[in-house]
């Protein structure tokens, strides 16, 4: 709306007819349907709607309010940063990071210890919690993908030489 023309958009309004439209029209009802509808066109014209998608995720359950803050904290301090290119303001972004990052790791870890602790008499939730934090490798790329029984021992001597 701040780059609207504003001279443009009131002589597309006067042009519009909008008053003789309003006129035209028989129950107050019609004439405030009519004045909206007309005066939505020419907006629409000069700054058309933009859909815009928007997810909503759920934070996560160790997301407490002081990493929120801290959060708002560090992005306060990067936008002045980023603003003046001063080394103060930098350095101040950075401090406000690292804060943040504390928190964030602090806040995981606790997270993590009161599943454990409260998993300890659930075996399989237990493993779930653990596998969820174990990063999986992927399978070596050099073992052999298909192998006969009859080839077996032939790829095992081939892997000692190795």
């Amino acid at each position: 709306m701040k780059s609207i023309d504003r001279i443009v958009l009131k002589e597309d309004i006067i042009n519009s007819s909008v008053l003789e439209k309003v006129h035209n029209a028989t129950s107050v009802t019609d004439k405030v349907n009519v004045f909206n509808t007309v005066l939505a066109d020419v907006i629409n014209k000069h700054a058309p709607i933009v859909n815009r998608k928007i997810v909503i995720r759920p934070n996560k359950q160790w997301y407490t309010d002081d990493i929120r803050e801290a959060k708002k904290i560090q992005r306060s301090a990067e936008k002045k940063w980023r603003k003046t290119h001063l080394e103060v303001h930098r350095q101040a972004f950075v401090d406000a990071r690292k804060n943040t990052n504390k928190l964030i790791t602090a806040a995981k870890q606790i997270y993590t210890k009161n599943k454990i602790s409260d998993s300890t008499s659930n075996p399989k939730e237990l493993f779930r919690t653990v596998n969820g934090l174990i990063k999986h490798s992927k399978p070596c790329a050099d073992l052999p993908q298909q192998t006969t029984i009859e080839n077996w021992p032939r790829n095992l001597l081939t892997r000692q030489q190795d």
